[in-house]
C-alpha cells in the first residue's frame, strides 16, 4: 500500500466545515454586538452627561459620521478622529443654543447657507407634521440679511 506523502500542518477542510465556522463566528459577533448594544444610550437623558468625545459613532447625531442618500457613509474630514473634533454631538451644539449659521456649518461641516437649508428643510418638516401644534411659522429667509447673521435692524 502506498503512502501519503505528509504535507505538513497544511489541509482543507470541506465546505461544511468552513460553513460551520463562518456561522459559529457570526454568532459570537451577535453576542458581542448584543452586550454594546445594551449599552448604547437610548434617549438624550442618558447621553446628555455621557463621555465627550462620544463613542458611539453609529448614532444618527453623532458628527464623526453621516449617511448620504444612497447609504453610503461619509466621514467628517480626512483623518479627523472623534478627539480631534471639536464636538461630536449635533445635540450638544443645540442645546446651547444661540448658535449663528456659520457655527452650525461649522459644527456641520457645510456651508452657512447649507445650514441655513437645512434650518429650513427642518421647520418645513415640524411644520408640515404638526409637531409645534398652532405655532405660527417664522420666515428664516425674512430674519436674516444676505451677508452676515445678524438679525435685520428692527426684526426681533
Amino acid at each position: 500500500m502506498k503512502q501519503r506523502p505528509d504535507y505538513g500542518k497544511w489541509h482543507a477542510d470541506g465546505p461544511a466545515v468552513l460553513q460551520a465556522a463562518v456561522l459559529a463566528e457570526r454568532a459570537e459577533l451577535a453576542a458581542d454586538v448584543a452586550q454594546l448594544d445594551a449599552l448604547r444610550p437610548r434617549t438624550r437623558g442618558e447621553c446628555a452627561n455621557g463621555v465627550r468625545p462620544c463613542p458611539w459613532a453609529g448614532c444618527r447625531h453623532h458628527l464623526l459620521l453621516s449617511v448620504g442618500r444612497a447609504g453610503s457613509l461619509m466621514y467628517a474630514g480626512p483623518a479627523r478622529c472623534p478627539s480631534e473634533l471639536g464636538d461630536t454631538c449635533a445635540l450638544d451644539v443645540a442645546e446651547r443654543g444661540d448658535s449663528t449659521l456659520e457655527q452650525v456649518g461649522q459644527a456641520l461641516r457645510v456651508t452657512r447657507e447649507r445650514a441655513r437649508q437645512l434650518e429650513e428643510d427642518a421647520l418645513d418638516w415640524l411644520f408640515a407634521s404638526g409637531e409645534l401644534g398652532s405655532v405660527e411659522r417664522p420666515s428664516v429667509r425674512a430674519d436674516y440679511d444676505d451677508d452676515c447673521d445678524a438679525p435685520r435692524r428692527g426684526m426681533r
